[in-house]
């Protein structure tokens, strides 16, 4: 569960960050407003994520209604992430998978090592991998 969480968290801070850094990125005007439009992209991804449930429910064999908490949960800590963007709070690090040599090299990570969204290992400055 706490890969859930960091996930989320994960998602709402770098649609924020993305949007903060790229002007032609949908809802990036709303969230350079000073941040204020952030819970209006927010809603829209939870209208987008409830339609992709009710959509996807039969064709993975889940009920809708159960799944509602941890949509919730999820859409919750996506928000917060996306306020911890704005409140310019360190980059979640969130493992990936392993760095193969070209990439280890190119990032400056030990081959083999984890590769992260937000920080390598053996760096101190954001990378995405």
């Amino acid at each position: 569960m706490p890969w859930f969480f960091l996930r989320a968290w994960a998602v709402g801070y770098f649609m924020v960050r993305t949007r903060q850094i790229e002007r032609d990125v949908p809802g990036s005007a709303l969230v350079r407003a000073a941040g204020l439009g952030w819970p209006i992209l927010a809603l829209a991804k939870l209208g987008r994520d409830v339609a992709q449930v009710w959509q996807h429910r039969r064709r993975v064999g889940a009920r809708f209604l159960p799944t509602l908490p941890l949509l919730a949960a999820f859409e919750t800590t996506l928000f917060l992430g996306g306020v911890g963007a704005l409140l310019k709070l360190p980059s979640p690090r969130v493992v990936v998978g392993r760095a193969s040599a070209a990439s280890a090299r190119h990032h400056g990570c030990p081959a083999g090592g984890p590769v992260s969204i937000g920080r390598c290992p053996s760096r101190s400055e954001s990378t995405v991998v």
